[in-house]
C-alpha cells in the first residue's frame, strides 16, 4: 500500500464553485494574506501515512485568512511506495 507524500496544501477560498453549503459564503478571497498555507502542518500531520484526514477550519488552519467567508482545505499530494519496500524477487 503507498503513502501519502504532500506536495502543497492551503485553507481559504479560491472557487465560489467549491464546498458551496448553503452559498451564502462563497465570497472568493483574493489579495495578500486571503490564503493560509498549510503545507508544513499538512506534511507534518500526513506525510508517511495511508490516509488522512483534516479539519477544516480556522482553528487548525491557526487562521482566519479571510473573515465572512466559507473556506476549504485543498491538498495537492501524491501516492507513493514506502521506504525499503522495493518491488525484489524475494532471493
Amino acid at each position: 500500500m503507498g503513502e501519502l507524500n504532500i506536495i502543497n496544501a492551503w485553507h481559504g477560498r479560491r472557487s465560489s464553485n467549491i464546498c458551496k453549503g448553503d452559498g451564502s459564503a462563497t465570497s472568493i478571497c483574493t489579495g495578500p494574506g486571503t490564503i493560509a498555507n498549510l503545507r508544513n502542518k499538512v506534511q507534518a500531520d500526513c506525510n508517511g501515512m495511508a490516509s488522512c484526514v483534516l479539519e477544516a477550519s480556522n482553528e487548525y488552519a491557526g487562521s482566519d485568512p479571510c473573515p465572512g467567508s466559507d473556506k476549504y482545505i485543498q491538498v495537492q499530494y501524491e501516492c507513493v511506495e514506502p521506504e525499503g519496500s522495493g518491488s525484489g524477487d524475494g532471493n
